[in-house]
């Protein structure tokens, strides 16, 4: 049996709030890895989950948010899972049934075989970059900043790193209300990483702050910035400013 909120949790962290509206699942060793891109190439996504009882194969999920809204409905429970020609059988322990139709992993245009091929996001192989110790996410700041991104809405959002190692998040540009939040210190020196609002402020409206989460700066020139948790790990791509 598989308990519905592990695997509700891990499509959420995927969807993303609607940001990335298909996936495709791997499974080996009844072990459900998700890789996963938005349609822009903007921020990438890399979990995974127990999904006892399934060979290993592969298949794409399409219309991803129809499915966590449906794991959603039925959150709390046990169910049983197993794959039937090309559909995915959803049996909940209460007896209700779904055959929830599949998609040809082929079919999903924003996977790549290559995604196997990389590093483990959650367990910090992100890239040739130095990241170096990542700065854990704490709950108020995390909340100040989310409260600014509601209240004025601005485009764009900057990490900035000075020389100290300091982190301020700053929001808004010179036509809106800004704001500076400091974050802590990181292990790169005087840097700015330029993000979009909407992707950021996404993964840090999902994140559960007992799964610890962190993120990662590099002051290396066309970095990512990477934010994970226990069991999932999402690549934000940046403009990037040499300060």
């Amino acid at each position: 049996m598989i308990e519905t909120d592990k695997l509700s949790a891990m499509f959420t962290d995927v969807s993303l709030n609607k940001t990335i509206t298909e996936c495709v699942v791997n499974v080996k060793d009844e072990i459900a890895t998700v890789y996963a891109l938005d349609l822009t190439e903007s921020v990438f996504v890399q979990t995974s989950t127990d999904l006892q009882g399934v060979e290993d194969c592969q298949f794409g999920i399409g219309s991803l948010d129809v499915f966590v809204r449906y794991l959603n409905m039925i959150r709390g429970s046990s169910i049983k899972v197993s794959i039937d020609d090309s559909r995915l059988i959803i049996v909940p322990k209460k007896g209700r049934k779904l055959s929830y139709l599949l998609a040809e992993p082929d079919l999903i245009v924003t996977y790549e075989d290559s995604f196997l091929e990389q590093g483990d996001v959650i367990q910090g192989e992100f890239s040739d970059y130095d990241y170096g110790k990542g700065i854990d996410l704490k709950q108020e700041e995390v909340k100040d900043l989310l409260g600014i991104i509601s209240l004025f809405d601005p485009n764009s959002i900057s990490l900035r790193v000075n020389s100290k190692g300091k982190l301020t998040i700053h929001t808004g540009n010179e036509t809106q209300h800004q704001s500076d939040i400091s974050f802590g210190k990181t292990s790169c020196k005087e840097c700015e990483h330029k993000l979009y609002s909407e992707y950021f402020a996404s993964i840090l409206s999902i994140i559960k702050f007992e799964h610890n989460p962190k993120m990662f700066i590099s002051n290396e020139e066309g970095s990512s910035v990477i934010i994970t948790t226990d069991n999932t790990g999402w690549i934000l791509q940046p403009e990037t400013v040499d300060v």
